[in-house]
């Protein structure tokens, strides 16, 4: 028999199963709404024979509910004066009177149909509530909230990038990220994974061909040898490394140890491990050098203290952890047995100092495999003599390569710590991005070998941001901001305590009424008034940080083209001006009529310290 033919044949079938219920309907026979259910149901299933498991209710939907819900076509809302039972057609009919079904009746039962009321929220099943109001998802207590605290407000991020999609020209110096494409051999490296067929699944614990060039690398750097397979875990960026590593470490209770300022990524990932973050401030001196201060370090451990994060290149401050100072940490370290070490070492190649900076001696490699080259001035923690087996190293290639969007990162450390961590990865993903790690175990090797003129890739690299460090370093200075001393990194601290006086009061009462420091009120007034984006320094400090006391410290990248870093120190010099300008008509009025500065310059900073840390706390 024919297709054509069946579907004839059913056709004819429903017109008399459609004339029966016309008929019995006029009779208010209870027996019709199942028999045109049924009928509409038998039509599809022989016109779709996909369906024909659709005709056992039951086999697809666990309740009356479920399937009564499955009958309403997506795209069709329901009547508002309609309640579906399990016998009503797909399709409604306003001009019937709504019928409600006894909640005890089976399908291929008779049912008692009623007339009844239109329905409102009040009246619908208490397992299925259709009021999104009504969901516990909306009304639970979060166990997020329970870790990291009820936040109020926005993040300094969410903040400042609302303020940046409102400026009409703005030149942007607060997001840490290159705005340029990476080099053209890391492109390439790109393409070829992606061509070669690296598109699926690869090894959880990491991709082979990237642990092993990762584990030579690290045999170097750590003067010992690394196992490829054991002591190295690949992950979704080194955020998801910094993550595990607390997740693996630390227990309920658990302290860990912040050197301020601070990431503060830190402070929220400590939390939701179940940690407590214990801030040490570093010292800043009237030259504007960060020091590690040693002694407060070592007050601050207990027996509670869990681990202390080490970052170096240092972000926010730019600083490079000194020999004598790492050596001093770990002399600390040494003495609490339940003491360890997150390293976290992903601007190790941004090395910027040219006065200091200490290069080692290359020589340009033609061979297909170069040996790796070491960081210039950077000390891995854990080389230090006897660190290995208290520290685990995080790190990435997203600054090195200005590849931030591929989100391959990675931790190195002892075989029974990273046998934790390769049990934790399945939980949160099952590998990195394939294509990305293949390719970047190219880019590595490439890496070594001579670039543009200079004797390898990282030499350029250093050289390019020592530049852009000094070009932005100018314009800082001549706009009266001063900034504080960094080697690496690509930010710049600057205290801005000098431009105060030229902000609206406006500005400041705004900022205090959200719970924002004066360095919030100054950022504001140099993006609207300057279209200058940077970012206020109090979400990386603790409450009431001794660093803030009579600053207002700023962040500002100098991970920019050229061009945008000249425009902004053309806005910057305008500023600087208006400084000067200002501080000449006070000076005038001081002698004329003994005015001192306007005293919301002074307010404003002690203002700032008062709600330092609230955009990271």
């Amino acid at each position: 028999m024919s297709t054509r033919l069946i579907v004839r044949l059913a056709s004819a079938a429903s017109i008399a199963l459609a004339f029966i219920f016309s008929i019995s309907s006029s009779f208010n026979a209870p027996i019709h709404s199942t028999i045109h259910c049924r009928s509409r149901r038998i039509m599809s299933a022989i016109c779709e024979p996909t369906r024909i498991q659709q005709l056992n209710p039951f086999r697809r939907h666990s309740d009356l509910n479920s399937y009564r819900r499955s009958l309403t076509p997506s795209n069709t809302p329901p009547h508002p004066s309609y309640q579906y039972s399990p016998h009503t057609p797909a399709y409604h009919q306003p001009d019937r009177a709504p019928f409600q079904h006894n909640k005890h009746n089976t399908m291929g039962r008779r049912v008692t149909l009623t007339p009844r009321a239109k329905v409102d929220d009040a009246m619908l099943p208490e397992q299925y509530p259709e009021s999104p109001s009504g969901s516990s998802l909306t009304q639970m207590d979060s166990p997020i909230d329970t870790r990291l605290g009820k936040k109020n407000g926005n993040t300094v991020w969410m903040e400042m990038g609302a303020l940046l999609n409102t400026l009409e020209d703005p030149v942007n110096l607060g997001q840490g990220y290159p705005d340029w494409e990476p080099p053209e051999f890391v492109q390439r490296s790109a393409n070829e994974a992606i061509r070669s067929g690296f598109n699926q699944y690869t090894r959880t614990q990491g991709h082979p061909s990237l642990v092993e060039v990762l584990g030579s690398r690290y045999s170097m750097h750590m003067k010992r040898n690394v196992d490829p397979n054991s002591e190295i875990a690949i992950t979704v960026g080194c955020s998801q490394a910094l993550y595990l590593a607390l997740q693996a470490l630390v227990n309920e209770g658990d302290e860990v140890i912040l050197l301020e300022p601070f990431f503060d990524l830190y402070l929220g990932q400590i939390k939701l491990a179940g940690g407590r973050p214990v801030t040490v401030p570093l010292d800043l001196s009237s030259s504007g050098e960060w020091r590690v201060n040693l002694e407060a370090l070592e007050a601050k451990i207990n027996p509670k203290t869990k681990a202390i994060i080490v970052n170096t290149p240092h972000n926010p401050s730019g600083k490079v952890f000194t020999e004598d100072e790492l050596e001093g940490i770990a002399s600390i370290v040494r003495k609490y047995p339940q003491l360890s070490v997150i390293s976290d070492e992903v601007y190790k190649y941004i090395i910027n100092d040219p006065e200091r900076d200490i290069m080692h001696p290359s020589e340009p490699c033609t061979e297909e495999m170069c040996p790796p080259i070491p960081p210039p001035r950077h000390i891995h923690f854990a080389s230090i003599d006897g660190m290995w087996n208290r520290t685990v190293t995080c790190s990435s290639a997203g600054k090195t390569f200005s590849i931030t969007g591929w989100q391959v990162g990675w931790m190195v450390g002892p075989k029974d710590f990273i046998k934790k961590v390769h049990t934790l990865l399945p939980y949160v993903q099952f590998c990195a991005p394939t294509p990305m790690q293949h390719a970047l175990a190219s880019v590595l090797r490439d890496a070594d070998r001579q670039y543009e003129g200079y004797d390898n890739y990282y030499t350029w690299l250093r050289k390019m941001y020592i530049n852009k460090r000094q070009r932005l370093e100018e314009g800082i200075k001549k706009s009266g901001l001063i900034p504080t001393i960094g080697d690496g990194g690509f930010f710049i601290m600057a205290d801005a305590k000098r431009l105060l006086p030229l902000v609206p009061l406006s500005y400041i009462e705004q900022a205090a009424e959200n719970n924002r420091g004066v360095d919030f009120a100054f950022c504001r007034w140099l993006a609207e008034e300057h279209g200058i984006v940077t970012i206020p320094a109090s979400p990386f400090f603790s409450s009431g940080s001794p660093s803030l006391e009579d600053r207002c410290l700023v962040r500002l990248a100098f991970c920019k083209k050229d061009e945008v870093l000249d425009r902004a120190c053309e806005r910057l010099s305008r500023v600087g001006q208006q400084v000067e300008d200002f501080e000449k008509r006070s000076q005038g009025r001081k002698e004329v009529l003994g005015v001192s500065t306007p005293a919301h310059s002074q307010a404003s900073i002690a203002a700032s310290t008062a709600v330092a840390g609230a955009g990271s706390t």
